[in-house]
């Protein structure tokens, strides 16, 4: 196995593992975020809301500093149903939880319109 291939199988089996800990962390949240009134109902979307979350991993050029990182923080966090999990502008990575339909088009469109490029995709 090429050291390339067993980088893409660590990389595939992180975002399964970071998919699984955002579903407990999501479940967690629900339990104390449920007002008791609604408790059930609230529960049922929680969970719905939960097995639909996606991880989602883009890679970005053009952030030189912790501003950038900031920058596109606060325009990503603006996007119904877009969590932020990282930014990084020393490595370009940005990692963001998808949910209540929101779509990684929709995280690629904003990188773009704050400013920054979505790099292509390294490939294996």
């Amino acid at each position: 196995m090429t050291l390339l291939a067993a980088s893409a199988m660590v990389s595939f089996a992180g975002a399964q593992t970071a998919a699984k800990t955002e579903k407990t962390e999501c479940a967690k949240k629900c339990k104390t975020e449920c007002p008791s009134k609604a408790k059930t109902k609230c529960a049922a979307d929680c969970k719905k809301a939960c097995s639909t979350a996606e991880v989602t991993h883009v890679n970005v050029t053009g952030m030189t500093c912790g501003g950038c990182s900031k920058k596109l923080n606060k325009a990503l966090a603006a996007v119904k149903g877009v969590q932020v999990k990282k930014i990084c502008h020393k490595s370009g990575c940005v990692d963001v939880v998808l949910t209540d339909g929101a779509t990684a088009a929709q995280v690629k469109e904003v990188i773009t319109k704050s400013g920054f490029k979505v790099a292509a995709e390294k490939k294996s």
